[in-house]
């Protein structure tokens, strides 16, 4: 499971190192574009989860909205083994699309990261969120 807030930095050739205690679980990663408008982030998933919703979305009926979901999710996808150093070299698109820097924070979810420029992460993280009553709702249906 991937929890927690890790910051890192990209170098100048685009290159980020994962860090070191989750780089048995993401030695094969994938790394994708958030297809949710508006989080301009880039999602990072170890191999075996990925291909679990690589399998879901597949299966799906060929609809238009899901042909889309493909072109814009896994027509994007960009497989990655860490090199020696446990680093990834991050592609220029999608380093433009989440408009990444040199600072990054890499956002535990679960089963993969959430990858942000950290100047985004700190404007969502305070409180610029897009539906602030359905996510105080959502808070209040959880029990902790």
């Amino acid at each position: 499971m991937f929890r927690g807030l890790h910051n890192v930095t990209m170098d100048s050739k685009g290159r980020i190192a994962v860090p070191a205690k989750h780089r048995d679980v993401l030695s094969k990663l994938i790394v994708v574009p958030n297809p949710m408008p508006g989080e301009s982030c880039l999602l990072v998933y170890p191999i075996h989860e990925w291909e679990q919703v690589e399998a879901d979305i597949v299966s799906r009926p060929n609809s238009g909205s899901v042909r889309q979901l493909k072109r814009l999710f896994l027509g994007q996808a960009v497989e990655y083994v860490l090199d020696g150093h446990g680093r990834v070299l991050l592609t220029p698109s999608l380093r433009e699309f989440a408009g990444l820097d040199k600072k990054l924070v890499m956002v535990g979810q679960g089963n993969k990261f959430e990858l942000w420029d950290e100047s985004a992460w700190t404007a969502l993280r305070d409180g610029e969120v897009d539906d602030g009553a359905a996510f105080v709702e959502e808070l209040e249906s959880l029990s902790f």
